[in-house]
């Protein structure tokens, strides 16, 4: 099924369901530290893709992010 705030980036197919799925993601991927909560690998951020946790891929993934809100935007999604 193809999303409609989907894009890709390296290589992958980034989707997010809405802008606060895409909020989530931004900020951990753009975040200097990424800091572990009280149950590691039970969270949103340690359940996504390699690719996209890589820091060869930030950039990308962040541009991509950006990509996908200005799609929102321009579909009078603000939510």
């Amino acid at each position: 099924m193809r999303r409609f705030l989907e894009t890709q980036v390296a290589g992958e197919t980034l989707w997010v369901n809405n802008l606060a799925h895409l909020d989530a993601i931004e900020q951990w991927i753009g975040a200097a530290v990424r800091e572990r909560g009280d149950r590691p690998g039970l969270t949103m951020m340690a359940r996504l893709p390699r690719w996209m946790k890589a820091s060869t891929n930030r950039e990308k993934v962040l541009r991509g992010l950006a990509n996908l809100r200005e799609r929102a935007q321009r579909a009078g999604i603000d939510e």
